[in-house]
């Protein structure tokens, strides 16, 4: 039974019964023209068509009981049982839906822009285009595979967050020393799941110190074992979405989730919090802004073959997040850049993040060039650079930037292009000669770099680079200055 306003709405076989609790009136209305709404995580709505046929209380006879009536059944107690208002991690109540800021798909291969793969000791990383999963498996002692992105969320206080990671064993017993984690964390800090030969575990690291690992008997809210709240066996093999919610002003409280099916709310999916871990004495992590990552390892006392099956990776923001943090824009530039018509591609600057400044955003923002021949521009990621010679960046306080900057490269090789444009002088030239280059906004002397195109996020180990390539009639002189957006 379940009560809105002055009705309260019970289950009859074949039928809603709607009772008027101020005028005693009684309704029937036909389940034929009833649509049954998940809400949220613990209510449920039944929207009754009033356009059918509404039978009075003497006019009923009850067909036998079906499906769907022992369905309406569950839902009603369930709804009546956890009928309290659904709220995130700061109290508010949850109306609004996510924003997913970082999502990985796992059907189109592996990707060096979105996917970081170790793999050590015969561990390997595979996901063939249209693969539905990554596999991640070992063969030997100390095998080991690491999946990672490339990217880290982007955590903005006052919201809730949630990560989501899709996990299936082929195997679920573990010798010992095999392990799998996954979850946000970089290895130092984060919060995962864990799977061994005990089971299932909740963690939380800081700082490279385990803070809370706790195994799946012990998990404080449902551990699973058919007598919990939700009634579930935990069954690795089957393949679940484990969840982590995580408020974070330092403090906050860390939700470890995850979603299954069950027969016994109707063959519906739920997301069921089993364990939750509160920070005592110190912040929970030392950086919010943390990578997706799944690893599986052998150990070193066991040579059983283990794999590991990876799906769909999220990080969201509850609600529609406009990051208003502390901005910075950072100029890095390199002036009198000269290059023959026939050297091809040249590096003009590269940048990359100082080592230990991991965590804040930072994106390429807009540009300014001026040349006296036609050029081919390019972004690339990964390149190799020769002769180069990172330092600090001209005209910045050094501990207000997170980026350091190499003009000295003399030529390249590989790396992934990102975005390529032409840049040509314009009818007008300053005092030197040079034209003012065209951007690829089509104004005078630089434009923007539209952020919808160019998207990628300065994460560390990479290096970002800008080259030039003349493919005119003449050698060029390059003017060139980039300026890059750092969140602090």
């Amino acid at each position: 039974m379940s009560s809105a306003n002055n009705f309260v709405i019970s289950n009859q076989n074949g039928y809603v019964k709607v009772s008027n609790t101020i005028t005693g009136g009684i309704l029937f209305y036909p389940k034929a023209g009833l649509l049954i709404q998940k809400l949220n995580d613990s209510s449920f709505a039944l929207r009754i068509d009033t356009t059918m046929t509404v039978f009075e209380r003497s006019e009923i006879e009850f067909p036998p009981s079906t499906d769907v009536d022992e369905l309406i059944e569950v839902l009603l107690r369930y709804t009546l049982s956890n009928d309290q208002v659904q709220v995130d991690g700061f109290g508010d109540t949850r109306v609004t839906s996510k924003t997913t800021l970082l999502d990985l798909k796992s059907t189109f291969g592996i990707s060096s822009l979105r996917d970081i793969v170790t793999e050590e000791n015969g561990g390997t990383v595979t996901n063939g285009v249209g693969g539905p999963e990554y596999v991640l498996a070992v063969n030997g002692a100390d095998s080991y595979a690491r999946l990672r992105s490339v990217q880290r969320g982007e955590y903005m206080s006052g919201h809730s967050a949630e990560i989501g990671i899709g996990i299936r064993f082929e195997n679920a017993n573990f010798d010992p020393g095999q392990t799998a984690r996954w979850g946000y964390f970089d290895g130092n800090n984060g919060f995962y799941f864990e799977y061994d030969d005990s089971g299932l575990w909740a963690t939380v690291i800081r700082d490279g110190v385990i803070k809370e690992r706790t195994n799946m008997q012990q998990f404080n809210q449902d551990n699973l074992d058919g007598t919990g709240p939700s009634g579930q066996l935990y069954n690795p093999t089957k393949g679940n979405i484990y969840q982590i919610n995580f408020t974070w002003y330092g403090y906050g409280m860390i939700n470890f989730v995850i979603v299954m099916s069950g027969t016994e709310f109707g063959a519906l999916q739920r997301a069921y919090t089993v364990h939750n871990h509160i920070p005592m004495n110190s912040t929970s992590v030392a950086n919010p802004n943390l990578p997706l990552w799944v690893e599986l390892s052998n150990g070193s006392s066991t040579t059983t073959g283990r794999q590991l099956y990876v799906a769909g990776r999220q990080f969201s923001i509850f609600g529609n997040p406009n990051f208003r943090y502390l901005r910075r824009v950072t100029s890095v530039y390199r002036l009198g850049f000269l290059f023959a018509q026939t050297a091809g591609f040249l590096p003009i600057l590269s940048i990359r993040r100082k080592p230990g400044y991991l965590g804040n955003p930072i994106r390429l923002s807009s540009y300014d060039i001026g040349m006296n021949a036609r050029i081919l521009l390019q972004v690339r990621v990964g390149a190799t650079l020769t002769g180069s010679s990172f330092g600090n960046v001209p005209d910045t306080t050094q501990d207000e930037t997170a980026i350091e900057v190499d003009t000295s490269a003399s030529a390249l090789t590989g790396g992934i292009v990102i975005y390529t444009e032409l840049n040509f002088p314009s009818a007008v030239e300053d005092g030197g000669g040079k034209g003012k280059g065209k951007g690829n906004g089509g104004g005078n002397w630089g434009a923007n770099i539209n952020t919808s195109e160019l998207t990628y996020v300065l994460e560390e180990d990479s290096v970002v680079t800008i080259a030039a390539s003349s493919y005119g009639d003449f050698d060029a002189d390059i003017d060139f200055l980039l300026r890059v957006s750092e969140g602090w």
